[in-house]
């Protein structure tokens, strides 16, 4: 609630969704999250499993279809985001590239029974910022007719001059019924330094809200992970606040007054 956020994203994977102990759990956050004045953001990943031991197409979105409908049923949360990265993160979970064709036609029915099944849930797919399908993907996305409502993009810059990277996705996305986010924003501190993460994250704002008028930004992460050592959280797992969480709480503020 300090910061001004609107949204706090939970990435899910299979194994978590179907515990029955970390349901209530989860429950219970969302409703402490829902008290605060903010809502959340679902993104089932499927099984945990998968980078060892490769799906198939048809498992992998019929296993991504089941989660993103269940979750949308229990907590009928702001936003899902389902598929997460079709060229990206489940291209490493598949083994390799599926057709873009067939990720309009899955995209399109998925997006579709989650409207059957909420009237308040909105859908994002989030694209990778990656040769490979990724402008492609963009421009299937932003085809009249697509059951989404917004399309994303994930962005762990390692110079200034990554920010570049956006503006043919920005340009890419020609709908303008549809939202255009930048849905996935890290810089470790680790190799950056906390200085170099507090630059990074305000030229992106910057960015965001000025020369590509995105119309939201999911920042990674608020908290250090306790497993990975890159350290990309605005707040370290002391709870010390990071230079970036000053950042990121003054440009909301700005953002909102403005």
């Amino acid at each position: 609630r300090e910061l001004g956020l609107d949204h706090i994203r939970y990435d899910l994977h299979k194994e978590f969704i179907d515990d029955p102990r970390e349901m209530p759990r989860l429950e219970a956050g969302i409703a402490e999250i829902r008290e605060a004045g903010l809502d959340v953001i679902l993104s089932p990943f499927g099984s945990a499993r998968w980078e060892s031991d490769p799906p198939s197409f048809d498992e992998l979105v019929a296993e991504i279809q089941r989660e993103t409908y269940l979750l949308v049923e229990a907590f009928e949360p702001a936003w899902v985001f389902p598929f997460f990265e079709p060229n990206g993160q489940v291209r490493v979970n598949l083994g390799g590239f599926a057709p873009v064709e067939d990720w309009m036609e899955v995209i399109n029915e998925t997006g579709t029974r989650v409207r059957e099944l909420s009237n308040r849930t909105r859908v994002l797919i989030e694209v990778a910022i990656e040769p490979e399908q990724g402008l492609d993907l963009v421009r299937g996305l932003s085809e009249p007719g697509m059951a989404i409502d917004a399309i994303g993009v994930d962005l762990y810059p390692i110079s200034a001059g990554d920010l570049d990277k956006l503006d043919p996705y920005r340009e890419a996305a020609t709908n303008d019924q549809l939202g255009f986010w930048i849905s996935e924003f890290g810089v470790e501190t680790v190799m950056s330094g906390h200085g170099g993460q507090a630059r990074a994250l305000s030229e992106v704002l910057v960015s965001a809200t000025d020369g590509l008028d995105a119309d939201g930004i999911c920042v990674w992460a608020l908290l250090d992970d306790t497993v990975l050592p890159s350290n990309l959280g605005i707040v370290a797992r002391n709870e010390d606040e990071k230079e970036a969480h000053r950042v990121l709480m003054e440009a909301i503020d700005q953002i909102r007054s403005g």
